[in-house]
């Protein structure tokens, strides 16, 4: 029994695939939410601004581009996936 509960456990683990999405077309502003690092810092307020799938700025008050979509986080948590967190 506990072998089958193994075996179980073990292909549960490996049934959930991660599949990777569609290459980011245009820049991606987050503004005025709640930003919890890496390392452990919470910043309150910030905008994060991300292009070409990677993290680009995180300030306080960065200006959009005309290309740029933009979205109002204000009273949300962003935090980091913990996967390839550098």
């Amino acid at each position: 029994m506990r072998h089958i509960l193994s075996l179980l456990f073990i292909s549960f683990i490996f049934a959930n695939d991660q599949i990777p999405g569609t290459d980011q077309k245009r820049p991606i502003l987050l503004k005025g939410g709640t930003l919890h690092t890496v390392s452990g810092d919470i910043l309150e307020g910030y905008d994060l601004l991300f292009a070409n799938g990677k993290i680009v700025t995180i300030d306080e008050q960065i200006q959009a581009s005309p290309e740029t979509d933009v979205y109002d986080i204000y009273g949300m948590h962003v935090v980091p996936g913990y996967i390839a967190g550098y």
